[in-house]
Protein backbone atom coordinates (compact mmCIF):
# COMPACT_ATOMS: atom_id res chain seq x y z
CA UNK A 1 0.00 0.00 0.00
CA UNK A 2 1.55 3.41 -1.09
CA UNK A 3 1.51 6.31 0.90
CA UNK A 4 -1.27 7.89 -0.42
CA UNK A 5 -3.58 4.64 0.23
CA UNK A 6 -2.25 4.70 3.54
CA UNK A 7 -3.43 7.92 4.60
CA UNK A 8 -6.71 7.92 2.67
CA UNK A 9 -7.18 4.58 4.98
CA UNK A 10 -6.59 6.17 7.60
CA UNK A 11 -8.57 9.25 7.23
CA UNK A 12 -11.64 7.21 6.91
CA UNK A 13 -10.51 5.28 10.19
CA UNK A 14 -10.48 8.64 11.91
CA UNK A 15 -13.17 9.92 10.66
CA UNK A 16 -15.22 6.86 11.76
CA UNK A 17 -13.93 7.26 15.35
CA UNK A 18 -14.83 10.67 15.62
CA UNK A 19 -18.22 9.47 14.82
CA UNK A 20 -18.40 6.85 17.48
CA UNK A 21 -16.50 9.48 19.86
CA UNK A 22 -19.90 11.41 19.14
CA UNK A 23 -22.90 9.72 18.69
CA UNK A 24 -21.87 5.82 19.17
CA UNK A 25 -21.36 3.12 16.37
CA UNK A 26 -24.50 1.26 16.27
CA UNK A 27 -26.45 3.57 13.70
CA UNK A 28 -23.49 4.70 12.36
CA UNK A 29 -23.67 4.57 8.63
CA UNK A 30 -21.23 3.74 5.61
CA UNK A 31 -22.39 7.20 4.35
CA UNK A 32 -22.03 9.36 6.94
CA UNK A 33 -18.52 8.03 7.65
CA UNK A 34 -17.72 8.51 3.65
CA UNK A 35 -18.84 12.16 4.08
CA UNK A 36 -17.03 12.64 7.00
CA UNK A 37 -13.62 11.47 5.70
CA UNK A 38 -14.52 13.13 2.52
CA UNK A 39 -14.21 10.17 0.04
CA UNK A 40 -16.70 8.04 -2.31
CA UNK A 41 -18.75 4.67 -0.72
CA UNK A 42 -16.85 2.87 -2.78
CA UNK A 43 -13.50 3.92 -1.26
CA UNK A 44 -14.88 2.66 2.00
CA UNK A 45 -14.77 -1.00 0.82
CA UNK A 46 -11.62 -0.63 -0.87
CA UNK A 47 -9.82 -0.40 2.10
CA UNK A 48 -12.49 -2.06 4.41
CA UNK A 49 -14.09 -5.37 3.72
CA UNK A 50 -17.54 -4.05 5.04
CA UNK A 51 -19.22 -2.28 7.66
CA UNK A 52 -18.27 -4.08 10.76
CA UNK A 53 -14.61 -4.55 10.01
CA UNK A 54 -14.30 -0.84 9.66
CA UNK A 55 -16.31 -0.30 12.84
CA UNK A 56 -14.54 -2.89 14.55
CA UNK A 57 -11.01 -1.71 13.66
CA UNK A 58 -12.55 1.86 14.74
CA UNK A 59 -13.34 0.73 18.14
CA UNK A 60 -10.48 -0.78 18.58
CA UNK A 61 -8.06 2.44 18.09
CA UNK A 62 -10.62 3.92 20.38
CA UNK A 63 -9.90 1.05 23.46
CA UNK A 64 -6.68 1.07 22.75
CA UNK A 65 -6.37 4.70 22.83
CA UNK A 66 -7.76 5.17 25.83
CA UNK A 67 -6.23 2.08 27.57
CA UNK A 68 -2.27 4.03 26.82
CA UNK A 69 -4.01 7.41 28.29
CA UNK A 70 -4.68 5.26 31.29
CA UNK A 71 -1.53 2.96 31.28
CA UNK A 72 1.33 6.61 31.01
CA UNK A 73 4.69 5.05 30.50
CA UNK A 74 5.07 1.76 30.44
CA UNK A 75 8.62 1.68 29.03
CA UNK A 76 10.20 1.92 32.17
CA UNK A 77 8.68 -1.67 33.71
CA UNK A 78 10.06 -2.94 30.29
CA UNK A 79 13.09 -1.41 30.95
CA UNK A 80 13.90 -2.52 34.01
CA UNK A 81 12.37 -6.79 33.32
CA UNK A 82 15.43 -6.33 31.06
CA UNK A 83 18.00 -5.26 32.97
CA UNK A 84 16.83 -7.55 35.49
CA UNK A 85 16.22 -4.75 38.35
CA UNK A 86 13.20 -5.89 40.56
CA UNK A 87 13.74 -2.35 42.76
CA UNK A 88 13.30 -0.46 39.40
CA UNK A 89 10.56 -2.66 38.51
CA UNK A 90 8.64 -2.12 41.70
CA UNK A 91 9.06 1.96 41.32
CA UNK A 92 8.21 1.63 37.65
CA UNK A 93 5.19 -0.75 38.30
CA UNK A 94 3.85 2.77 41.32
CA UNK A 95 4.40 4.73 38.53
CA UNK A 96 2.23 3.12 36.05
CA UNK A 97 -0.64 2.43 38.24
CA UNK A 98 -1.43 5.96 39.55
CA UNK A 99 -3.35 7.02 36.43
CA UNK A 100 -5.86 4.57 37.31
CA UNK A 101 -6.59 5.86 40.70
CA UNK A 102 -5.73 9.49 39.67
CA UNK A 103 -9.44 12.00 39.93
CA UNK A 104 -8.08 13.32 36.99
CA UNK A 105 -8.30 10.58 34.86
CA UNK A 106 -11.71 9.37 36.33
CA UNK A 107 -13.72 11.06 33.16
CA UNK A 108 -11.19 8.64 31.07
CA UNK A 109 -12.41 6.22 33.24
CA UNK A 110 -15.84 6.50 32.23
CA UNK A 111 -14.89 6.81 28.54
CA UNK A 112 -13.29 3.44 28.81
CA UNK A 113 -17.24 2.12 30.45
CA UNK A 114 -19.16 3.80 27.77
CA UNK A 115 -17.00 2.53 25.00
CA UNK A 116 -17.30 -0.84 26.60
CA UNK A 117 -21.32 -0.50 26.62
CA UNK A 118 -21.40 0.65 23.34
CA UNK A 119 -19.28 -2.78 21.99
CA UNK A 120 -21.90 -4.89 24.20
CA UNK A 121 -24.63 -3.98 22.02
CA UNK A 122 -23.27 -5.01 18.26
CA UNK A 123 -22.00 -8.40 18.93
CA UNK A 124 -20.32 -8.93 15.40
CA UNK A 125 -18.27 -6.17 16.47
CA UNK A 126 -17.91 -6.78 19.78
CA UNK A 127 -16.40 -10.56 18.66
CA UNK A 128 -13.58 -8.90 16.39
CA UNK A 129 -12.84 -6.27 18.41
CA UNK A 130 -12.55 -8.43 21.53
CA UNK A 131 -9.78 -10.30 19.74
CA UNK A 132 -7.30 -6.92 19.73
CA UNK A 133 -8.01 -6.37 22.87
CA UNK A 134 -7.15 -9.98 23.86
CA UNK A 135 -3.48 -9.35 21.95
CA UNK A 136 -3.15 -6.68 23.82
CA UNK A 137 -4.20 -7.92 27.23
CA UNK A 138 -1.64 -10.92 26.30
CA UNK A 139 1.18 -8.85 26.28
CA UNK A 140 0.29 -8.44 30.17
CA UNK A 141 -0.01 -12.01 30.43
CA UNK A 142 3.09 -12.67 29.27
CA UNK A 143 4.59 -9.88 31.17
CA UNK A 144 4.03 -11.06 34.45
CA UNK A 145 4.94 -14.97 33.71
CA UNK A 146 8.02 -13.55 32.89
CA UNK A 147 8.10 -11.95 36.53
CA UNK A 148 7.53 -15.02 37.27
CA UNK A 149 10.35 -16.55 35.87
CA UNK A 150 12.47 -13.72 37.45
CA UNK A 151 11.57 -15.66 40.37
CA UNK A 152 9.71 -11.31 41.34
CA UNK A 153 6.21 -12.94 40.98
CA UNK A 154 5.37 -15.86 43.19
CA UNK A 155 4.40 -18.96 40.49
CA UNK A 156 1.18 -19.75 42.60
CA UNK A 157 -0.05 -16.62 40.69
CA UNK A 158 -2.59 -17.26 37.59
CA UNK A 159 -0.78 -15.06 35.20
CA UNK A 160 -4.66 -14.28 33.10
CA UNK A 161 -6.55 -13.48 36.30
CA UNK A 162 -3.51 -11.27 38.06
CA UNK A 163 -4.22 -9.26 34.50
CA UNK A 164 -7.94 -9.02 34.55
CA UNK A 165 -8.12 -8.58 38.62
CA UNK A 166 -6.12 -5.60 37.79
CA UNK A 167 -7.76 -4.36 34.60
CA UNK A 168 -10.64 -4.97 36.66
CA UNK A 169 -9.42 -2.53 39.51
CA UNK A 170 -10.40 0.62 36.75
CA UNK A 171 -13.85 -0.49 37.46
CA UNK A 172 -13.92 -0.54 40.86
CA UNK A 173 -13.24 3.38 40.59
CA UNK A 174 -16.63 3.68 38.93
CA UNK A 175 -18.22 1.99 41.69
CA UNK A 176 -16.87 4.66 44.23
CA UNK A 177 -17.72 6.92 41.92
CA UNK A 178 -21.24 6.09 42.33
CA UNK A 179 -20.90 5.77 45.60
CA UNK A 180 -20.34 9.26 46.87
CA UNK A 181 -21.34 8.55 50.69
CA UNK A 182 -18.21 6.33 51.41
CA UNK A 183 -15.08 7.62 52.04
CA UNK A 184 -12.34 6.14 49.25
CA UNK A 185 -10.00 9.06 49.50
CA UNK A 186 -6.90 7.02 51.19
CA UNK A 187 -8.70 3.48 50.29
CA UNK A 188 -7.43 3.35 46.83
CA UNK A 189 -3.77 3.43 47.15
CA UNK A 190 -3.39 1.95 50.19
CA UNK A 191 -4.95 -1.09 48.75
CA UNK A 192 -3.17 -1.25 45.47
CA UNK A 193 -0.04 -0.73 47.53
CA UNK A 194 -0.80 -3.61 49.38
CA UNK A 195 -0.98 -5.61 46.16
CA UNK A 196 1.89 -4.57 45.00
CA UNK A 197 3.85 -4.99 48.27
CA UNK A 198 2.50 -8.49 48.76
CA UNK A 199 3.50 -9.50 45.40
CA UNK A 200 6.87 -7.58 45.76
CA UNK A 201 7.39 -9.78 48.90
CA UNK A 202 6.75 -13.02 47.60
CA UNK A 203 8.96 -12.80 44.89
CA UNK A 204 11.46 -11.29 47.51
CA UNK A 205 11.21 -14.71 49.76
CA UNK A 206 10.65 -17.08 46.18
CA UNK A 207 14.40 -15.57 45.62
CA UNK A 208 15.65 -15.92 49.20
CA UNK A 209 14.49 -19.63 49.21
CA UNK A 210 16.21 -20.04 45.90
CA UNK A 211 19.40 -18.74 46.76
CA UNK A 212 19.74 -20.80 50.36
Amino acid sequence: MGRRETETRQQILDSCVALIEQAGGRRLRVKEIAEAANVAIPTIYYYFDDRETLLAEAHAVRLLEIFSELDGDRSRTVEAVEAVDQDGYVEAVAAVREPYWDPVKRETVWRYVEALTELHRDPVVFDRVAKVIEERIMQRVDTVAELQRLGWVTDQVDAGQWVLFYFGAVFGQVFWDMCPNIDTTSASNSAVDWIHGTIAAQGADKANRTTA
